[in-house]
């Protein structure tokens, strides 16, 4: 359809057609995209396309960007405009970035910090004049023990608060992030995917590590 209005456009689409589906979509209130999976070359547009499709979902919804502030840069203003304007729509937007020094040294970074009405830091280093000497003092008694809570720093123009998050067991499984926890869990799946749904296996995959029922 695109075609007969913008003639060779399929070109320009020809690395992404696996991503293509037929399938009809359910809307859903928690938007996320990794946008890694993606082509270089697809990640701009599909930001704006998410965007757009976000607004119009009807009801509440929240719009999680995951490190894609560094690759916006064409469409800088247009996120900006959109964290300004996502109140209108009933949304929530979270960003998040591993270094806020580096999410702070950008344009667009500093419109979406000013724009959160919360914030939530983990422990870091920072530099330059980003944060103010009692934010950076208190970002300095952050702490977490592996594979029991993380703390973190909550900030707003009411609360400066240090806050401790213990995980449940499915919560410390489903977010590792370490190589060879997930080298595991492949393994486990690979060895059930097709007899068994994604919910089922990890539920397996925790009560063979834990022994609890999820």
């Amino acid at each position: 359809k695109l075609e007969l209005e913008f003639t060779g456009i399929q070109y320009y689409f020809s690395e992404i057609k696996e991503y293509f589906t037929d399938d009809n979509a359910s809307f859903n209130q928690l938007t996320y995209c990794d946008l890694s999976l993606y082509p270089e070359n697809i990640k701009a547009p599909l930001i704006v396309y998410l965007i757009e499709y976000f607004k119009n979902i009807e009801g509440q919804k929240i719009f999680v960007f995951d490190e894609c502030w560094q690759l916006l840069i064409k469409n800088a203003d247009y996120v900006a405009e959109s964290f300004r304007t996502f109140r209108k729509h009933q949304a929530s937007a979270v960003a998040i970035s591993q270094n806020l020094e580096d999410f702070l040294s950008s344009p667009l970074g500093r419109v979406i910090y000013q724009n959160s009405h919360f914030k939530f830091l983990f422990k870091q280093e920072v530099l330059g004049d980003y944060l103010n000497d009692d934010v950076k003092l208190l970002l300095e008694k952050v702490n977490s023990k592996k594979g029991e809570y993380s703390e973190f720093l909550v900030l707003s123009d009411l609360i400066r608060k240090i806050v401790r998050f213990y995980p449940t067991e499915l919560e410390l499984s489903l977010f590792n992030t370490e190589k060879s926890e997930s080298l595991k869990f492949e393994k486990f799946e690979k060895e059930r995917v097709g007899i068994l749904e994604f919910k089922e296996i990890f539920d397996q995959y925790v009560y063979l590590l834990t022994g609890a029922r999820i």
